[in-house]
């Protein structure tokens, strides 16, 4: 699930900065342009997001003049897309009759690969750290009836997230080793 929402914020910011690239290369008055982008829910629901997840994003309110802060803006959306751009969504969908023990190794999986990515260390703690992240998987662990504990450093988003990587992929080895597999007669 977390890799599906990756996913939908992607297609989000990909579906939003062709528009706007679209409105910057046309023939209109820069106020135009400023009030289409910033007025006609182009940029609200990439705020929405950004404040959602609390992610990194490379703008700051007004400074200078309208076009100088169009240029900024949809600059800091095309760059965060890239960025979303090169995550690894290649992973298996997680079969409808999949039992918990593979539920929970899908979500490490996808843990992994937001880890792995190039995203920002507090993209990555946001992320990881989210409902769908973190939450979604002491849920789980509580649904397999296991434990789970790890040291928090606190210090850095990276070592945060790495500490939390290296229990969880610690704890999916413990996890195979006690999934059930029926023997086929």
């Amino acid at each position: 699930m977390l890799l599906k929402e990756l996913d939908r914020i992607k297609n989000l910011f990909e579906e939003k900065y062709e528009l706007m690239d679209h409105i910057m290369n046309t023939d209109l008055y820069i106020s135009d342009k400023h009030s289409l982008i910033f007025n006609s829910g182009c940029s609200k629901p990439i705020f929405e997001i950004i404040q959602q997840y609390d992610l990194e994003f490379d703008y700051s309110d007004y400074n200078g003049s309208m076009e100088n802060d169009l240029n900024r803006f949809v600059n800091a959306v095309k760059n965060k897309l890239e960025l979303f751009k090169e995550v690894n969504f290649d992973i298996d969908e997680l079969p409808e009759e999949a039992n918990k023990q593979e539920k929970i190794l899908h979500l490490i999986k996808e843990l992994n690969i937001v880890n792995d990515s190039k995203l920002s260390d507090s993209d990555k703690y946001s992320l990881i750290f989210s409902d769908l992240g973190s939450t979604e998987f002491f849920k789980q662990i509580k649904d397999n009836y296991l434990s789970f504990d790890y040291y928090d450093p606190d210090t850095t988003y990276a070592e945060d997230v790495q500490a939390f990587i290296d229990a969880v992929n610690s704890r999916a080895k413990d996890i195979k080793k006690i999934m059930y597999k029926p023997k086929k007669i």
